[in-house]
């Protein structure tokens, strides 16, 4: 089930001014087995046929404090783009605030296709962010 809405405290988020898009996150909870554990978006594009995009991320679980507890494969369109990606080793800590940017990502038919995978615990996200590059 989506974790829509969760929330652990501190609610201030470092390395940010826009503390309330952080403060809550997506993400799957309850008994799904590993191999089940994905995030899927379908972001209508319309004429674009490349975008840039922005993935937001802050680890807001207690639990997961170090770096490996919560590993993601980042892919757009069907292509890896961010193998074992980790929240908490990207920023260095809970409650700090990270941007992913992926550039120059083709879009043929006229939505993008993201996935986020989870390896380790369940996959999670605060925001996304897409920019026509082409074809708007």
């Amino acid at each position: 089930a989506p974790n829509e809405g969760a929330t652990t405290a501190p609610l201030e988020i470092d390395r940010t001014l826009d503390d309330p898009l952080y403060r809550t996150y997506r993400g799957n909870v309850g008994s799904v087995p590993q191999d089940q554990r994905t995030l899927s978006y379908a972001l209508p594009t319309g004429s674009a046929t490349s975008v840039d995009v922005r993935l937001h991320f802050a680890e807001r679980a207690a639990g997961n404090n170090t770096i490996g507890r919560r590993l993601q494969d980042v892919s757009a369109e069907g292509t890896l783009l961010r193998n074992d990606f980790d929240i908490f080793a990207a920023t260095g800590g809970l409650n700090r605030a990270y941007i992913l940017a992926l550039n120059n990502i083709s879009v043929t038919d006229g939505t993008l296709n993201l996935a986020l995978k989870a390896d380790a615990d369940y996959p999670s996200i605060a925001g996304i962010e897409v920019f026509c590059r082409a074809g708007c």
